[in-house]
């Protein structure tokens, strides 16, 4: 880098630009410090915890200790021309085994439906406008966490809690673990006075008014909230294998302290096996509406204005911002966890 840096003092104006293109930005959120950095297996020095990479897949290794415990990262990312982007730098830590690991067993079972929503309040009408925002900042929060929630629950599924250093890839899968524990309990159902509401051309008011907190929150393309949002991309990619938990630690102090460890494992009455992989149940079915259970309830027709006023109100909500910054990590993550994936599926093909 040092000799571009050099070469590019000679270089035309028009010459520079295109090379600058060439090029995009890889912020590294929450880096350790102290944490070392590798770019397709070599060194890398971030500054000021961004790298410049070149366009293109580029897999990305971070390396730290703490407390006696190795921690890796290894993601594969592709970088665009001119573009940044963020990935956020959560280590998981690196374990020695003995001559097999224990297998995962099957996913607990799925929790208990949860309660039936609160029924509607029959004496509210179109002039209680702001006596509606609790209902609704409660469904539309209930809704990104649950949308968070599943996320999780696939990654969980699906992605190794930590990996393996096997330099010699001597280690194999052994018998399957038993069954995870049981799932949480579903949400509350609809509340009853949210199902009422309704917009001046007589629409559900609930999705519309999704759909503009969060473009004006900036999220896009997260789509419906529903049990449909993490089913798609992630769930066919499939469990990881052995391969996947893997990893090739570059850090000369690292591999010298791991390999120490996988010799204490060697030795009798060393470390047979790493703890099971125990996956809980999906989370339960939400209730049921208080529409469902036979509550009846006129619709209550808002004006636009009244309509834009509870969105401003749930926008200035800090509780509705955090909790759409905790839907935007996860989506993150997951997208950040199956384009590695899919890179490494691409790999091994060839």
């Amino acid at each position: 880098m040092r000799i571009l840096a050099t070469f590019a003092l000679f270089m035309s104006p028009q010459a520079d630009a295109q090379q600058a293109d060439a090029f995009g930005q890889l912020v590294l959120a929450d880096l350790p410090e102290g944490a070392w950095v590798y770019v397709d297996g070599e060194l890398a020095a971030p500054e000021a915890g961004t790298l410049s990479l070149s366009t293109g897949w580029h897999e990305i290794q971070i390396e730290t200790s703490a407390d006696e415990q190795i921690s890796a990262m290894r993601c594969w990312v592709d970088v665009a021309a001119g573009a940044e982007q963020t990935i956020p730098c959560r280590p998981a830590p690196v374990n020695v085994t003995g001559p097999t690991i224990a297998r995962s067993g099957p996913a607990g079972p799925r929790g208990p439906m949860g309660p039936v929503g609160r029924a509607p309040a029959l004496h509210l009408t179109s002039d209680d406008t702001p006596k509606f925002i609790p209902a609704l900042k409660g469904e539309l929060t209930a809704r990104l966490r649950g949308a968070a929630y599943r996320l999780r629950e696939v990654r969980k599924r699906y992605e190794p809690p930590f990996y393996i250093y096997d330099p010699d890839a001597a280690t194999t899968t052994g018998i399957a673990g038993p069954a995870g524990p049981a799932g949480v309990a579903g949400g509350p159902g609809v509340h009853g006075d949210v199902e009422r509401l309704r917009d001046a051309d007589g629409q559900p008011l609930l999705p519309s008014i999704i759909e503009q907190v969060l473009i004006r929150l900036d999220v896009d393309g997260i789509g419906e909230l529903t049990d449909d949002l993490a089913t798609t991309r992630p769930l066919t990619l499939g469990p990881a294998t052995i391969d996947q938990w893997r990893i090739d630690i570059h850090t000369p102090e690292f591999q010298d302290e791991l390999g120490w460890k996988q010799a204490e494992a060697a030795l009798p009455g060393g470390r047979a096996d790493r703890p099971m992989h125990l996956v809980a149940g999906g989370r339960g079915k939400r209730g049921q509406s208080a529409a469902s259970t036979g509550v009846e309830a006129p619709d209550i027709a808002l004006s636009p204005d009244q309509v834009g006023a509870i969105i401003e109100a749930l926008v200035d909500d800090q509780d509705t911002r955090d909790t759409v910054d905790q839907l935007v990590d996860e989506l993150v993550d997951t997208d950040m966890w199956a384009a590695d994936r899919e890179r490494r599926a691409e790999l091994a093909d060839q």
